[in-house]
């Protein structure tokens, strides 16, 4: 099965992405021949692929490219990815929803022969001739050449492909290695795009440099591939900071690393500079191209080669100077990350002695006091991590982009370790003034448990939501003060905090307090999945105004005229059902589902959901 010549190399490398990243689902074989799935793209495509009459593959998708596309190419290396691990593809149901995007005859008997069912009941067994390989094996020598010729004339990639090898065999790497540069230059120099609506769009073809990449390889010229990777690492960043493209010519520039990491491998450099060489490379690759390099520093380097590439980045780090002067937060940045690959190469080569103290210098450097505390946390100097985080807290002060939350947190997680359980109640309280939530406040509950704290501690919450009051204001207050500075007081018009009392009296099982909070401004939109808490939360207590909530939440979504918003209205409706049964109102539902029917007869996937509310379609699926 050549899909290279079915769909073209370009198109085979990203269906082959989609693949690997699990982008196929509910694969099956269809009852009248071939195979359907489900494949996550931009959207959710439906993808049909069944044999033409010469034994060739035809495909049809949802999606809105014109011919073979990728998505097709990603179900067939699905299938034969289940094939060779002996995993049975299932037959599709004949209700099958995908049948209603193609003219699918799913009615066929289910017994009859389907080409692909014959592929996988008559694939030989490895290497026992049969396949591909002993096809290949069986031509004759000017049959190959005819045929090699006849691809070479049709396929600019085979094309050129075959003019890397020649340069190859006649030792002209140099002139493979300009062709290799030049064609890095074509292929970065326009951004890929791809309209996200009807996924229109073009993007550089990459299989040219990655086989020119690897001819070099097979020759013998490893470092001359290594040179070449840094010129692609740097067109390719420049090019994916301008496109568009759902990470197609990402997955291309990730197949080029792949040939570059082997390169690696057998590259005659000393293990320390290879090391420094993908620490350099890995760190420039801001979109994650060149992520095939990480295995490299996943194997177990010796440590002396790891102290080699160690001193050698202190000598940088000592010597650091920004690549945009004046600029403070970049700075930073840049430093911080040489840092951290400083402290990897440490780690690597047994030196956890100077990591502590080469945090401290950089804290009061770049004010990356978080990564301080955390060393000291993990060395169980927790005295001198909370020392740490008041003086970062303190350096952040008034600063934009600061880290004073993973600070925070720290302080919590040393109060935690210490046991200290009034001083962790006073930061949970802190972080829920900071940011009211229902999370917080149950967490809050948790940590005041001890003590039976918790009823005095919620009844200042509860005040400062509605009025804006800290709870330390009071007298009798019972924690102690957590030696951070105080959150800033809300402003009058966020008070009272009405989705999160809404939450709490949601959570707490308060029905009267929901509706009390909720009715303050009932023209507020609180959000759909707020309102059927609300409408769940008060069924028992006031089910008149769960049945109103459900019915409008129903029909916001009806209003979009989406089938996905059809599908979350029917869940309204489900439980307006539910409750109008329970109450003994069913002749209600029925006027009401009858109404709907009514209004929107002509909205043909509506009256199908509709119909599931009563165990059967109103409207039988046809064909398109």
């Amino acid at each position: 099965m050549d899909l290279n010549r079915w769909a073209g190399g370009k198109i085979v490398g990203r269906g082959r992405g989609y693949q690997n990243d699990g982008a196929v689902e509910d694969l099956a074989r269809a009852p009248g021949g071939g195979l359907i799935a489900w494949v996550d793209g931009t959207r959710r495509y439906a993808v049909h692929v069944e044999r033409d009459s010469q034994g060739g593959l035809l495909s049809a998708c949802t999606c809105p490219y014109e011919g073979t596309c990728k998505h097709a190419v990603a179900v067939v290396l699905e299938y034969l990815q289940c094939l060779e691990k002996g995993t049975p593809v299932p037959l599709a149901r004949k209700d099958d929803k995908r049948f209603d995007e193609f003219e699918i005859d799913s009615d066929e008997d289910d017994d009859e022969d389907d080409e692909f069912d014959r592929e996988e009941e008559e694939r030989p067994a490895r290497g026992r001739g049969g396949g591909f390989d002993s096809f290949i094996e069986g031509m004759s020598r000017e049959e190959l050449v005819r045929l090699v010729r006849g691809m070479s004339e049709r396929h600019q990639q085979v094309r050129e492909e075959l003019e890397d090898r020649k340069a190859v065999s006649q030792g002209n790497t140099g002139t493979l290695v300009r062709s290799v540069r030049r064609k890095i230059r074509e292929a970065a120099a326009e951004p890929g795009w791809c309209n996200r609506w009807d996924r229109y769009g073009d993007v550089a073809d990459y299989s040219g440099i990655q086989s020119g990449l690897a001819a070099l390889l097979e020759a013998g010229c490893a470092d001359e591939v290594l040179g070449l990777a840094e010129e692609l690492l740097e067109a390719a960043t420049l090019q994916a900071e301008e496109s568009s493209d759902e990470g197609d010519t990402g997955r291309d520039v990730a197949g080029c690393a792949a040939v570059v990491a082997k390169a690696l491998e057998r590259s005659p450099r000393p293990i320390a500079e290879k090391i420094l060489w993908t620490l350099e490379m890995l760190d420039r690759d801001s979109h994650d191209q060149f992520f095939p390099l990480e295995k490299f520093l996943e194997r177990r380097h010796a440590k002396k080669h790891w102290g080699e590439a160690a001193d050698v980045l202190l000598k940088r780090l000592e010597a650091f100077k920004p690549s945009r002067p004046g600029d403070e937060w970049l700075s930073d940045s840049e430093r911080d990350r040489l840092t951290d690959t400083v402290i990897l190469a440490l780690e690597n080569s047994g030196r956890q002695g100077e990591i502590i103290p080469l945090c401290e210098r950089e804290a009061k450097k770049t004010g990356r006091w978080d990564r301080l505390v955390k060393r000291l946390i993990d060395a169980a100097r927790l005295d001198e991590a909370e020392a740490a985080v008041f003086e970062g807290l303190k350096a952040a002060e008034g600063k934009r982009g600061g880290n004073e939350w993973t600070l925070r947190g720290q302080l919590l997680q040393i109060r935690i370790k210490r046991g200290d359980h009034l001083g962790e109640a006073s930061l949970r309280v802190d972080e829920f003034l900071r940011r009211p939530s229902q999370e917080a406040c149950e967490e809050c509950r948790k940590a005041t448990r001890p003590g039976n704290l918790w009823p005095r501690v919620r009844q200042g919450l509860m005040r400062f939501l509605e009025s804006g009051a800290f709870p330390w204001d009071e007298k009798d207050w019972p924690l102690p003060d957590t030696g951070l500075t105080p959150p800033a007081a809300p402003r009058g018009r966020e008070l009272p905090m009405r989705y999160v009392l809404i939450d709490i009296a949601t959570h707490e099982k308060q029905p009267d307090q929901v509706l009390r909070w909720y009715d303050m401004k009932p023209e507020d939109y609180v959000g759909a999945d707020r309102m059927d808490r609300v409408a769940t939360a008060v069924m028992e207590y006031a089910p008149d105004r769960s049945v109103g909530l459900w019915k409008k939440l129903a029909e916001w979504e009806i209003s979009k005229v989406q089938p996905s918003a059809y599908e979350a209205a029917a869940g309204y409706l489900w439980k307006l059902s539910g409750l109008l049964t329970k109450l003994g109102r069913e002749a209600e539902w029925k006027d009401y589902l009858a109404g709907l029917r009514a209004a929107h007869a002509r909205k043909r996937r509506l009256m199908e959901t509709l119909g599931t509310l009563e165990g059967g379609p109103i409207v039988k699926p046809g064909r398109r």
